[in-house]
């Protein structure tokens, strides 16, 4: 995978992941369509999360899930301040990274390409679970989602 590709898809991605989260009504910001999945701000934390996870490992060359890289409020404004802040770290690092090495992930070696495919599907994972709980929670999906997917 190019790099260049990798980071226009992602950029892509990051926007969808904003446009969401700036359209989630305030009175669903902890609406969870089901106990299992949790409330929206915190789903939201996981990917923030998440992403300084894949940031780490894209340097440490291992997936660690036992950090935390947002133990701030859950409010709209610091988790999406946050998730700026780690797509800006996204940014920098994939300025730095090693393509030809592999990034362990729970004992498997993986090829940059494959690392790359695994940080985009499971924010597209979140994406999914997000529908759901636009449709359940009776609010509208940003107009990028409209367009984009048609959900």
């Amino acid at each position: 995978m190019e790099i260049d590709n990798f980071r226009r898809y992602f950029d892509w991605v990051h926007r969808m992941t904003v446009d969401f989260v700036e359209a989630v009504p305030d009175d669903k910001w902890d609406f969870t369509p089901h106990p299992r999945f949790g409330p929206f701000c915190k789903q939201l934390r996981h990917v923030v999360n998440a992403r300084g996870v894949y940031n780490a490992a894209m340097l440490t060359r291992t997936v660690d899930w036992t950090q935390r890289h947002h133990t701030g409020p859950l409010t709209r404004e610091a988790l999406l301040e946050a998730l700026v802040d780690k797509h800006r770290e996204f940014l920098a690092t994939l300025e730095t990274v090693d393509t030809e090495s592999t990034i362990d992930i729970g004992g498997t070696p993986l090829p940059f390409d494959a690392f790359a495919c695994e940080l985009v599907h499971h924010e597209a994972i979140h994406h999914g679970q997000w529908s759901l709980y636009a449709s359940l929670g009776a609010f509208e999906t940003p107009v990028s989602w409209q367009a984009g997917w048609k959900m």
